[in-house]
C-alpha cells in the first residue's frame, strides 16, 4: 500500500526485513537516514549550517551508537556509489556521494569507525557529531 518512492525508502530503511516494513517501524529509521544524508550532503557548506544545527541537536539527544552505525552504512554506500557510477543507487545516496569526493567520504568513514572508541572516553556526543559531519 506504499507509493513507489515510499516503498524504496521503506526497503532501504528496513535493510530488506519484511517484518520491519509491515510493522511500520522503518519510518523511524527513514527519518534518521534523511537526517544523516543531509549531514553528508551539506555538512561541508557553511551556509547550510543554520538548517543542519537542529538536526545535530536532535541526533545528540538520541543514543549515539545506532546513529553512528547507520551513518557508517550510509557513508560506505556513498563511497560505493562513487566507485561504481553505473550501479543503481537511491537518489539521496547519489546526492551525498556527489557532494563529497572519495577522499572526504573516506575520512568520514574513518571517523565513524573510530567514533565508538571516542564514546568510551565519554566524549560529548554533539561535538562528536560536529566532527564527524562538518569537518572536511
Amino acid at each position: 500500500g506504499l507509493k513507489e518512492a515510499e516503498a524504496e525508502v521503506a526497503v532501504l530503511s528496513s535493510a530488506g526485513t519484511p517484518g520491519v516494513i509491515l510493522s511500520g517501524s522503518w519510518r523511524d529509521t527513514a527519518k534518521l537516514r534523511t537526517q544523516l544524508l543531509a549531514l553528508l550532503e551539506f555538512g561541508l557548506k557553511a551556509e547550510r549550517y543554520p538548517e543542519l544545527a537542529p538536526i545535530l541537536e536532535d541526533l545528540a539527544k538520541e543514543p549515539p551508537r545506532p546513529i553512528i552505525a547507520e551513518a557508517l552504512r550510509l557513508a560506505a554506500q556513498s563511497r560505493r556509489a562513487l566507485a561504481a557510477p553505473g550501479e543503481k543507487q537511491p537518489q539521496a545516496i547519489l546526492k551525498a556521494a556527489q557532494a563529497r569526493n572519495e577522499r572526504s567520504l573516506a575520512r568520514v568513514v574513518e571517523r565513524l569507525a573510530e567514533a565508538p572508541a571516542h564514546l568510551e572516553r565519554n566524549v560529548n556526543p554533539r561535538l562528536l557529531l560536529d566532527r564527524l559531519f562538518l569537518v572536511p
